[in-house]
């Protein structure tokens, strides 16, 4: 291996560091406390009553409506 295809690697996994480092910084400090943030990150809603969302570390958060009954 010449010493450019060295160069050329190790500035690659560099730029590929400082990229992965950004991303796992911005996913690490946004905690979730509502279903809407839930539902908003990407994370997958159960199809029950009332509607579920669950975060990878186990956090359930449902969505909660107000039901209008009709009055007779």
């Amino acid at each position: 291996m010449n010493t450019q295809t060295i160069s050329l690697g190790v500035i690659v996994l560099l730029a590929l560091g400082i990229v992965g480092y950004f991303v796992y910084k911005d996913g690490a400090t946004k905690e979730i406390t509502t279903f809407e943030e839930c539902a908003a990150a990407g994370y997958p809603i159960m199809e029950s009553y009332p509607e579920q969302c669950r975060t990878p570390d186990g956090k359930t958060f449902a969505r909660f409506t107000q039901q209008v009954i009709p009055s007779l």
